[in-house]
């Protein structure tokens, strides 16, 4: 292939293992939305570290190197050859210069000392497995081109081997070394010059020391074996030793090592090398792997001559096996089989003549000169020679082949292919491509009768009925190697085109899933190498045929690499063989990128290429016979929307195919869910009834829903009684029975909808009757589809009375007591369904059903109804049927206060805050309701405090702790506030889609961005502040998140636009928006929601959201300090102060659930402004007050630990206020939770180093009055035993008025030495004893520490056991 995409598709034709793309490729993402499609392969376009890595290598082979830097360089260079396994081409033109220097410095090592080179060399075992590593990224055989061959370099290296060997074997070695020099003997076996010429004299020749060391190697379990198995081919490849008998030496290695039984005691016999016998001790699989992979090797490379007196006790060898059982002996290793075909495939071919089949067929001349000079006329006497030359040669090769046809193949052959053509079924991939393979390369020397005999077989055998998946694909891929060698003859097309075109659609069902998509790779690969083997005339014939299937695969198929690589095949056809009808069209829109994504391929592609030539039959075709009847239940979806595509804007004639063959051919299908027996194909899946029913049902309305009057009466009769004709066959029961009833919903919804059908009041009712039935489902598909179907047939079908009759039966169901919740979930959701125009008077009531239902409270089942998403479900109906519904003021106020009571709804289960559910759809309510008052638009809010009331709750979950609702929030208020009447009215149906559909929307179109134009607002608009709003989506706070930003910003750009929305955009979490929101903490009337959103934000656990948020609040309070007089903030005692009645307005308790919520996020943040000091010093007091009421009697750590900053951030102000706070941390320093006490005693250690020399004050003189507040009696905490304690701390009249230095740093030693973790309560007594007497503070009467006094308990007289009195009893 010549461009990217045929090359990117054909790897996916070389093997079974399924490309890595993209994630969103599935996802529906078209090719103009993949942003970093690059990123997929690791693509790179050159060896951009090359100068880096060679200096690197220059550095490593340096002889005078540390170990260790070598080393780390080593493990540089590897990180970086590493990037390039993906694309190791990159690395061939500066291959040379990386291996020169690490095999030069390896072979003057040698060179110096061959039997000890790592005396001279300590980086030896380094530099190999650098090189090692270099093998792996390129390729052995690639890099060992580069090794010097020179015949001086022959006799050291292998000395060298056998000395790594020895030590390998005494593991006193790494193989990798061994590995490196065996691949460089393995090269210097070329040299021309006979091993005895070059031998310098030994007890053995250089011949047999190579043999010893090749077939020692052959056992290694490493990489060696590999390299020993290779140079043993380059070995055996020479004259001297193919002449010299050294074969049949290999044959008896083998056959040792084949041997079941061995005796342990065998000793090498007299003339024969203790390497030859001494592996008759032991059989393994790594000697029998590696003695197929030297006669795989030796078989390639040894001349035939010698040869031929090997190769028949070879293949007994192979047909025998290890144990004698034939096939069993090979039937738990792949690697085992796969070398056995090998090897029995090179032997055949030993047997068979040296020359290529003499009847195959040859396409022409593939000589670009020759082909040029034909076309053009230049060079015409070299084409006429040329003709010329190739008439005598066929000739020539006919008169042969009479000749050789005669000639008799031996019996031995017949084995090989019947074991070639078994091994196509084989179970793993590896195996059957080296199956396919030696059937080509067999056949090519058989004659004609005789390879037409194994092409039969092969049909036989692989692509009958009961043939499995993996023959099936053995077979595709031997088909193919036979089209590419041309022996595949034209007249055989005929009967193989049939079969490859079914091999294209192979799919069956095994178990709960599809296998088949390795058969419909292999078929691409296939109808690949018919494009390049046959000349046009040839395929012609077929090409209807083969296009057609080819493009019904590349559309539709579910696979995304079988979908390419049919694209890839129709590239070949078009470019080789130019008779594809609107063949260019055709690769034009059916490329490699725009079938990445299915549903894309399905909707877009499908559709354009069925608008050319005669696609579409054959398009259609498809999806109704195969596609919709998938196992998977999105290719049926999804075929039955392609379905709708190709018969929107159809001609007449494809209208009255539909109408005559389709639709009579689903409806049939729907009811009777089987396929008739002349519509199933092999290769086909045999799907159930469930999926051919679902998939005839989805199709029907897909189809009713585009053609809607061009549907034939009598088809509109059979349509229009389906559903009923569906539950009268009771079709929704049993496994699957919910997906049917789902596409009966949506297609009574599509009937109803058909506004050209007739449409009678008793259809109506029995319609109505179905909804009623699936909207009590348990399933949530089902409910949303019978809802939708209620919304098309109350609003276009229904008379009133029947509209009253199912509303009724709604609000009974939710007044029920007994009813499930599943089926409540269904009720409050249909009630969205109606219009306030349809509801009339009724709406008055539907809204306070709905307002109640959103609140949660007071429901007629208690709290066994309460459910999360039936409240979702809930505000989503109220605020579809409220905006645009005119409705009195008490009606409003009531269903503002059930938004508002929604916008608080925190609940938790195991599924997490499920409230936010809830309250992100009430966001979106809001919104939309405010969008409405600056529209002129009903319903109109009282006044703008009502406004500003909603934007400010809107504006707390926009600096809330969840990514998901604060970026909703912040878009959704920016499309308010900045697109103004000029941005698209927000409507409910966006967050009916997203709830119910999983469709997500642009929160803030910023195309539509503008300043606010008001025609006619309502009295409720605008809101408070809508400058400092307006000022705080602008993106102002660019310069204090990127200086840089507004500088780089164009000037017709907002400065902060980009920064602020991608992430918005994109569902990513945008940290950013904290800073934009931060600003309006200087808004009254927005800041005590935004103080409370905060908290849980940046006073909470997650990292990267507590992070900004802190960022953003710091930043606030630091830059109005800044600005005010003195330093003195009026915004931090704003922010404290409300800190503070946070404090006082939520509860204390473990089990408050607003408690466990907030009162650890408000100690963190506390605790924060306290160690930034910004928190005002008057409002200490009442903040120890408050802390100390949330740590007493708690058993909550994190509240405990989160307290322990509070505390230590309030020591910074001497007086009673620290002598208070210094008590009550000591009373955490000896609590019962270890890990509050390890804190506990971190922090305070860290704070008294922040002291100075001259000591902690620690008088008790009140600094202020403010302070005054702290003499009152706090209840301490709980003690360890869960006893009451008594208020008040008793200090000594001997306080202290410092902290001398001496006692700080015995107070700093005993906090470090301590183990404040451990169980031992003597030395936590001694400890917090010791700790007291420093500090002077006085023994705690009583509370949480250890040093408290205990009650004494007396125990309890417990009743006689009955077993004690029947002792008592002598019983």
């Amino acid at each position: 292939f010549g461009s990217r995409y045929s090359r990117s598709a054909m790897d996916s034709l070389a093997s079974n293992d399924e490309q890595i793309v993209c994630g969103a490729a599935e996802d529906g993402l078209l090719p103009g939305e993949h942003e970093d499609d690059d990123l997929v392969a690791n693509r790179r376009d050159f060896f951009t570290e090359a100068d880096e890595v060679q200096d690197l290598i220059q550095r490593a082979t340096n002889p005078d190197v540390e170990p260790r830097i070598c080393r780390e360089t080593c493990e540089r260079v590897r990180a970086v050859w590493a990037q390039y396994q993906e694309q190791p081409g990159l690395l061939d033109p500066f291959l040379e210069s990386m291996v020169e220097p690490l095999i030069g410095t390896i072979g003057k090592a040698i060179h110096i000392n061959p039997s000890a080179p790592l005396t001279s060399l300590p980086n030896l075992h380094l530099l190999s497995s650098l090189l090692y590593m270099l093998t792996t990224v390129r390729g052995y055989k690639v890099v060992a081109r580069c090794f010097p061959h020179e015949a001086a370099d022959l006799e050291p290296c292998l000395e060298a081997a056998e000395a790594e060997a020895a030590a390998a074997t005494a593991q006193t070695a790494t193989w990798s070394t061994l590995y490196c020099l065996t691949l460089w003997l393995g090269v210097t076996l070329l040299t021309p010059f006979d091993l005895t010429s070059i031998d310098s004299g030994g007890p053995k020749g250089l011949a047999v020391r190579i043999l010893e060391l090749g077939l020692l190697g052959l056992q290694s379990p490493s990489r060696t074996r590999d390299a020993s198995a290779w140079m043993l081919g380059r070995y055996f490849a020479r004259p001297d030793t193919a002449t010299g008998g050294t074969l049949p030496t290999l044959v008896q290695w083998t056959k040792g090592v084949w041997t079941p039984q061995l005796n342990s005691g065998t000793s090498p016999e007299e003339g024969q090398s203790p390497a030859i016998c001494g592996n008759k001790a032991s059989v393994a699989a790594f000697a029998r792997c590696g003695a197929l992979q030297a006669w795989n090797q030796t078989l390639k490379a040894a001349p035939r001559p010698a040869l031929r007196t090997v190769w028949a006790e070879v293949l007994r060898l192979m047909f025998s096996g290890p144990g004698g059982r034939g096939d069993k002996d090979f039937g738990g290793s792949s690697v085992l089989r796969k070398l056995r075909v090998a090897v029995a495939c090179r032997s055949g071919l030993i047997a068979l003549p040296p020359r290529l089949a003499p009847w195959r067929y040859e396409r022409g001349a593939r000589s670009l000169l020759v082909n040029f000079g034909q076309q053009t006329g230049v060079g015409a006497f070299a084409a006429s020679d040329t003709t010329s030359n190739s008439v005598q040669q066929q000739q020539q090769q006919q008169q042969q082949q009479e000749v050789e046809d005669d000639e008799d193949v031996p019996e031995l052959v017949e084995d090989v292919i019947e074991l070639l053509l078994s091994a196509l079924s084989d179970g793993d991939t590896v195996v059957r491509w080296a199956a396919a393979k030696g059937v080509g390369r067999i056949t090519n020397r058989l004659p004609r009768d005789f390879g037409d005999q194994v092409l039969e077989s092969l049909l036989d055998r692989c692509f009958s009925f009961r043939a499995t998946d993996r023959a099936w694909h053995g077979g595709c891929l031997a088909l193919a190697e036979l089209a590419r060698r041309g022996l595949l003859l034209p007249d055989r097309l005929q009967l193989v085109v049939p079969l490859v075109c079914q091999a294209l659609h192979f799919e069956r069902v095994s178990g709960n899933y599809v296998v088949g998509q390795h058969v419909r790779d292999a078929a691409c690969y296939v109808c690949w190498a018919f494009a390049r083997a046959y000349a046009p005339e040839v395929l012609n014939p077929h090409v209807q045929s083969l296009a057609t299937t080819l493009i019904q695969t590349a559309v539709y198929d579910r696979e995304i690499n079988v979908r390419r690589a049919a694209s890839a095949a129709l590239q070949e056809h078009v470019g080789r063989q130019g008779t594809l009808p609107d063949g260019i069209e055709v690769v034009t829109t059916a490329d490699y990128w725009s079938l990445s994504s299915r549903r894309h391929a399905y909707l877009v592609v499908a559709p354009h290429i069925a608008g050319l030539s005669d696609y579409r039959r054959g398009l259609l075709d498809c999806l109704v016979d195969r596609k919709l009847c998938h196992q998977d239940l999105q290719v049926r979806l999804l075929a039955a929307q392609g379905l709708a595509k190709l018969a929107e804007g159809a001609s007449s004639e494809t209208l009255d195919h539909i109408n005559g063959f389709i639709l009579p051919k689903l409806t049939t299908r729907a009811l009777e869910g089987a396929l008739p027996a002349d519509e199933l194909a092999d290769g086909t899946a045999s799907s159930g009834p469930v999926q051919l029913r679902h998939g005839a049902v989805v199709a029907l309305a897909a189809l009713t829903t585009i053609l809607q009057e061009t549907v034939a009466v009598e088809n509109q009769n059979t349509i229009r009684n389906l559903v009923p004709s569906l539950e009268k066959a009771r079709a929704y029961r049993g496994r699957g029975g919910e997906v049917i009833r789902q596409a009966a919903c949506e297609l009574l919804a599509q009937v109803a909808g058909a506004g050209s059908w007739t449409f009678k009041d008793a259809t109506c009712a029995r319609y109505m009757q179905t909804i009623e039935e699936c909207a009590r489902h348990a399933t949530d598909s089902i409910k949303v589809a019978a809802v939708d179907a209620l919304a098309v047939l109350v609003r276009q079908r229904c008379k009133p009375d029947l509209c009253n009759k199912s509303l009724d039966a709604c609000l009974h169901g939710l007044q029920a007591t007994d009813e499930t919740i599943a089926a409540r979930r269904g009720f409050v959701l249909s009630l969205g369904a109606f219009t306030p125009l349809l509801l009339g008077e009724r709406l008055i009531e539907v809204l306070g059903v709905l307002c109640q239902e959103a609140r949660g409270s007071a429901l007629p089942g208690g709290k066994e109804q309460e459910d999360p998403q039936t409240r979702q479900y809930a505000v989503l109906s109220l605020s579809r049927l409220l905006l645009g519904a005119e409705v009195d003021a008490t009606t409003l106020n009531l269903a503002v206060e059930a938004l508002e009571a929604a916008m608080q709804d925190y609940a938790t289960d195991r599924r997490g805050d499920v409230g936010s559910w809830v309250r992100e759809v009430a966001t979106e309510a809001i919104v939309a309701l405010l969008d409405a008052q600056q529209r002129g638009q009903p319903p109109f809010l009282q006044d703008t405090n009502v406004s500003t009331r909603l934007v400010a709750l809107v504006l707390q979950q926009g600096v809330e702790k969840i990514d998901r609702l604060r970026d909703r929030a912040y878009g959704l208020l920016r499309r308010l506030i900045r697109g103004g009447t000029r941005a698209p009215a927000f409507i409910m149906e966006v967050a009916y889609q997203r709830i119910c559909r999983g469709v997500s929307y642009d929160c803030c179109p910023l195309e539509h961005e503008g300043q606010v134009t008001n025609a006619s607002p309502c009295s409720a608009w605008p809101p408070a502040q809508l400058e400092a709003l307006s000022l705080a989506f602008q993106g102002r706070v660019a310069a204090v998140v990127c200086p840089n930003a507004a500088q780089q910003a164009s000037p017709k750009q907002d400065p902060g636009k980009d920064k602020l929305m991608t992430a918005t955009s994109n569902n990513r979490s945008n940290p950013n928006i904290f800073d934009a929101l931060a600003q309006l903490l200087h808004c009254k009337e927005y800041r005590p929601a935004l103080i409370l959103g905060f908290v849980t934000s940046a006073g909470g656990v997650t990292e990267h959201t507590s992070k900004a948020a802190q960022r953003a609040l710091l930043h606030q309070l630091r830059e109005a300090g800044d600005k005010e007089d003195g330093g003195k903030s009026e915004l931090a005692t704003e922010v404290g102060s409300e800190i503070l009645r946070i404090f006082e307005r939520i509860g204390v308790r473990d089990q408050d659930p607003e408690a466990k919520r907030l009162l650890t996020p408000l100690l963190n943040i506390a605790g924060l402004l306290l160690a930034n000091g910004v928190f005002p010093p008057m409002l200490a007091p009442p903040l120890l007050n408050c802390t100390n009421k949330a740590v007493c009697k708690s058993g909550d750590i994190a509240r405990l630990k989160a307290s322990v900053a509070v505390f230590i951030g309030l020591l910074k102000w001497p007086g009673h206020l620290r002598r208070k706070t210094l008590s009550t941390l000591l009373q955490l320093l000896g609590c019962s939770f270890p890990v509050v006490r390890q804190a506990t005693a971190q922090a305070f250690y860290i704070r008294l180093l922040e002291e100075d020399e001259g000591g902690l004050e620690l008088s008790q003189e009140v600094v202020s009055a403010a302070e005054s507040a702290a003499d009152r009696p706090f209840d301490p905490p709980r003690r360890a035993d869960n006893s009451t304690a008594e208020p008040g701390c008793e200090e000594t009249k001997e306080a202290k008025s410092a902290l001398a230095g001496e006692a700080l740093a015995e107070t700093l030693d005993l906090l470090s030495a301590t183990p404040w973790s451990t169980d031992s309560q003597e030395v936590l007594i001694e400890a917090l004893g010791r700790v007291h007497v420093h500090l002077g503070i006085a023994m705690p009467a009583d509370g949480y520490s250890t040093l408290a006094p205990k009650k004494t308990v007396e125990p309890r007289q417990r009743k006689p056991e009955y077993a004690a009195l029947v002792r008592e009893n002598h019983y």
